[in-house]
């Protein structure tokens, strides 16, 4: 087991969220604020999003069977939850009834670094602070992945898109009620990105350290692969197409 300062040292910045002419604003199920771009070049697709969470409040427990996943804190304040358990099977995920939930690990993040749970663990993120805090999520589907259309994320967009509510102004958010919270459970399956409906539904045990399947996991090969696109787009590039 480790501490996660041993592990997650590496300190970096994400460029700024490219911007869209008219912002991809949504309202999660829990009161969050996605504001998102999917950028491709070259074959490569992925979605960042920039997300502001209230105290206490994220996602529950949940899989991306199409896509990996990257968390950056710009200002800290986040903890995540990961298992270093596969579920390969969309239609079988974590159950009470099967006997099959899963042991979740709690990553807390710092001002700047990064984690990236990949496909098929079980994940979620609380912002663990007082007060509203920045998070920068971004999805990448792996090779093979559905061509969902029309962004070819592996569903992230199509998700966020068809369950969440559209933010037309910051200043008059939509209500985020409990038959939208059922909505955005009940659907999440259809995207490839199961979601349990209570925490203990897909997991039994919370430990608090980092089990060696769990360390080292940015993967910054990859992540700076995307993050030069999108450095490369905001200097003014049009090779890169985002939307």
């Amino acid at each position: 087991m480790s501490t996660l300062q041993s592990y997650l040292s590496t300190e970096v910045e994400f460029p700024p969220l490219p911007k869209l002419e008219t912002p991809a604003l949504y309202l999660g199920a829990h009161g969050e604020i996605f504001n998102y771009a999917t950028l491709a070049k070259d074959g490569l697709v992925f979605t960042m999003g920039e997300v502001s969470i209230p105290p206490g409040k994220g996602p529950p427990a949940h899989i991306h069977h199409f896509v990996s996943e990257w968390f950056y804190a710009p200002e800290g304040g986040i903890t995540l939850f990961c298992s270093d358990t596969d579920y390969l099977d969309l239609d079988n995920p974590p159950s009470l009834e099967n006997g099959t939930q899963v042991t979740v690990y709690l990553v807390p993040l710092h001002a700047h670094q990064v984690f990236c749970s990949p496909t098929h663990r079980v994940h979620g993120y609380v912002n663990s602070d007082r007060v509203d805090r920045p998070l920068t999520c971004i999805w990448k589907p792996y090779a093979g992945a559905p061509d969902l259309l029309p962004y070819k994320d592996g569903g992230t967009r199509e998700f966020f898109e068809g369950v969440h509510a559209k933010i037309e102004d910051l200043s008059h958010l939509p209500t985020v009620s409990e038959k939208r919270r059922a909505h955005y459970i009940a659907q999440s399956h259809n995207y490839g990105i199961p979601h349990s409906s209570y925490l203990l539904e897909f997991v039994n045990r919370i430990e608090p350290y980092i089990p060696e399947g769990l360390q080292h996991m940015e993967n910054f090969e990859e992540l700076n692969e995307m993050l030069e696109i999108v450095k490369e787009y905001n200097s003014g590039s049009r090779k890169i197409h985002c939307q």
